[in-house]
């Protein structure tokens, strides 16, 4: 595999389709989540006497009726907002998927439409969430059944340590090229899964090398992105240690205030980032099954068509 043209090639395509970033900006809402929430530790306390009155009516109106109201409408708010963004990530990632995939097949000749794209990725949704749900499902009934026996020995730990870098690899590799078979070859969630078990076992040296790529480029760009938090932090923390805990709760204020002033442009940033690395996967499923192009000609001429392994071009049913 020529791993510098994928490279190249995936940076090429999202530079020309901008578009792909708004999709790589809802990919990312799926793992976002934590990633600015532990640069606040739990050196912030609060004494009783300190707690503001507000904060003590609403604890002990969780006793009474409208409390419990309360709190029950604020836990499907949030079910309501984890189910959104679980469905634009997916969207995100299906949408990478298939304008990539349209882009180096030459079915997509002009410039990406958001809406479009949108439009063509919301048919595989509930396939790749219902894979994405069979693995994740499957994985935590395996750590369960093996890795909770095996944790009690000193022996079993030494093994789990071991394992693990090879089971987030193959876990990583699995759900990625499971979801490019899903879109790219219009398979269902298990028909994905098998093709993409496949690919891995066959072709285990280029998909664990581009891997190895990819993982180092999204760690170095995840850390760069966060970088900004922490430096922000240094201030604050060394103004603590020296002058107390007032210093320490105006640092909390300021680092508060910055952060959301940088997490538009953490979220676009990491954008890019997410759609350049989903392109790149997108890019090495197409050449693990040969269908890349050659002499820069097209691929695939109907735009309703669908890839199967190796056989010809056929209709999408």
């Amino acid at each position: 595999m020529d791993y510098g043209y994928v490279l190249s090639r995936a940076w090429k395509i999202i530079w020309e389709h901008k578009v792909l970033w708004v999709f790589g900006l809802l990919m990312g809402l799926g793992n976002a989540g934590g990633s600015s929430s532990s640069a606040a530790n739990g050196n912030v306390t609060w004494k009783t006497d300190q707690v503001p009155p507000w904060l003590e009516n609403f604890a002990f109106n969780f006793s009474d009726t409208q409390g419990i109201l309360l709190l029950c409408g604020a836990i499907l708010l949030g079910l309501l907002i984890f189910a959104l963004i679980i469905f634009l990530a997916t969207i995100g990632k299906i949408g990478i998927i298939r304008g990539v995939s349209d882009v180096e097949l030459g079915v997509q000749t002009s410039r990406l439409r958001f809406g479009e794209l949108f439009r063509l990725s919301t048919p595989y949704f509930w396939r790749v969430f219902g894979m994405y749900f069979l693995v994740v499902l499957a994985f935590i009934v395996a750590i369960i059944v093996l890795a909770v026996p095996l944790a009690i020995t000193v022996v079993g730990i030494f093994c789990l340590i071991c394992l693990a870098p090879l089971a987030g690899f193959l876990l990583f590799a699995v759900l990625e090229l499971a979801a490019n078979a899903i879109v790219i070859e219009n398979l269902g969630a298990i028909e994905g899964l098998k093709r993409s078990w496949m690919l891995v076992r066959t072709k285990f040296g280029p998909v664990f090398v581009m891997w190895l790529i990819l993982f180092v480029i999204g760690l170095l760009g995840g850390f760069i992105l966060a970088l900004p938090f922490f430096l922000l932090a240094i201030p604050w923390i060394v103004g603590s240690v020296i002058s107390g805990s007032n210093t320490l709760q105006l640092g909390w204020g300021l680092w508060l205030v910055c952060g959301c002033i940088y997490l538009p442009f953490l979220l676009a940033l990491n954008g890019i980032l997410q759609s350049y690395i989903g392109s790149a996967w997108t890019l090495t499923f197409l050449r693990l099954i040969g269908k890349e192009k050659s002499d820069g000609a097209p691929v695939m001429s109907d735009p309703n068509a669908t890839l199967i392994e190796s056989e010809p071009v056929i209709e999408a049913g």
